[in-house]
């Protein structure tokens, strides 16, 4: 049965076309850069550091994640260091014009984050008043 309801999934994907939708989890241990970008919208940028554990061995994966308008002024006026969160987003690819050439960079664009899971932990030991905020809400 479950075969068949993933088989009817990736059927109706198909024909809706190609969809973009991610949810990650991590901290930010710099503090998130607020600025405006070309229309005047408020943009926060920042890197969220992803831990993975694999064969006993922890690994940090950073991704970098923007957020805009009303999430990002809340998110960069209410982050914690070491704050572990949960990001809703979708992964959107630029290619910046450098004098080496066109580079080409992909972000994790936020729609939700959230902020309830309190502190990261210690990667040695992987085995807030920061709620959800969703500005779709």
């Amino acid at each position: 049965m479950r075969r068949r309801t993933r088989r009817n999934e990736l059927q109706n994907i198909t024909s809706m076309g190609d969809f973009n939708e991610l949810s990650i989890s991590g901290h930010v241990e710099r503090q998130p850069v607020l600025r405006e970008d070309e229309d005047r919208q408020c943009v926060c940028e920042f890197v969220l550091t992803h831990t993975t554990v694999s064969c006993g061995r922890c690994e940090s994966q950073r991704y970098n994640i923007q957020a805009h308008g009303q999430l990002a002024e809340h998110y960069a006026a209410n982050w914690q260091p070491g704050q572990a969160i949960v990001i809703d987003g979708r992964l959107e690819y630029q290619v910046c014009d450098t004098l080496a050439g066109p580079l080409p960079s992909v972000w994790i664009v936020a729609h939700c984050i959230d902020a309830t899971l309190g502190l990261h932990p210690e990667p040695s030991r992987i085995h807030g008043d920061f709620s959800i905020w969703n500005p779709r809400s």
